[in-house]
């Protein structure tokens, strides 16, 4: 598959189970340049996620498929990302989209024991931590301290993310245009707070009013997401033609 393709499926499945994209585009830009082919060495780690066998039940060649090994990734039973958020408040109050990256790579407890570690020599941790960190190292680095993982892939993880922040909007926006729409124009609205109830004139103006409001904000959010869409869409087909 290409670039293009591969983007385009990781948009519709992060669409359809409420999925950030640019941290699941981060991830796999990450672990294998968006290849669903990729395999490490070892041949332990399969997929555009680089997952292990049974991951987020994610087992054998089903980690070659695009969308379950995305599924896998989100929505894993014991490694689900949207749980990592709620789980880290039992370690600090703060929380980075690049957490989700660090949690994928080592696992909970290993990132948490290097986010920890943070300013510390990598003599200074345990052994199986500093092998851990090492393992990910690129062969022309040379790191020293834990910082130098941390900077390393906080760069690249980013650099990632922000390339696909305009496509999530589209995504996201939607959902919050609906919350707006139902939430600041409905219910205040058709909440009567005074004694009496509402004429049927009075309905019928409400009702108008919040269609034709509604109508035109949404007229002009989907014209600038079509807008965003297209642009994005030709980003990413200008990146199929510099691979090519």
């Amino acid at each position: 598959m290409t670039h293009n393709a591969v983007k385009q499926k990781i948009l519709e499945v992060c669409n359809l189970i409420g999925a950030p994209v640019p941290v699941v585009m981060a991830i796999a830009g990450i672990e294998s340049n968006f290849n669903p082919s990729a395999k490490s060495k070892s041949g332990t780690y399969i997929g555009i996620f680089q997952l292990s066998n049974g991951w987020g039940g994610c087992k054998g060649d089903a980690r070659y498929d695009l969308e379950k090994s995305i599924r896998c990734l989100w929505n894993g039973s014991s490694n689900a990302h949207y749980r990592d958020r709620e789980r880290w408040r039992q370690i600090d109050d703060s929380w980075d989209d690049f957490y989700h990256y660090g949690i994928h790579q080592m696992g909970f407890a290993g990132f948490r024991d290097v986010y920890r570690a943070r300013g510390k020599k990598l003599s200074e941790i345990s052994e199986s931590r500093r092998k851990n960190i090492l393992a990910n190292k690129p062969s022309s680095a040379e790191w020293s301290d834990v910082n130098d993982w941390w900077n390393y892939f906080e760069t690249k993880f980013y650099k990632i993310y922000n390339e696909h922040k305009d496509i999530a909007s589209y995504i996201d926006t939607g959902a919050e245009t609906r919350l707006l729409l139902s939430d600041s124009i409905f219910n205040p609205l058709l909440s009567d707070k005074s004694e009496r109830p509402l004429t049927a004139l009075e309905r019928v103006l409400l009702y108008g009013s919040a269609s034709i409001i509604s109508g035109g904000i949404l007229y002009f959010h989907f014209k600038d997401l079509k807008k965003r869409k297209s642009n994005y869409y030709k980003y990413i087909e200008g990146e199929d033609n510099a691979d090519n």
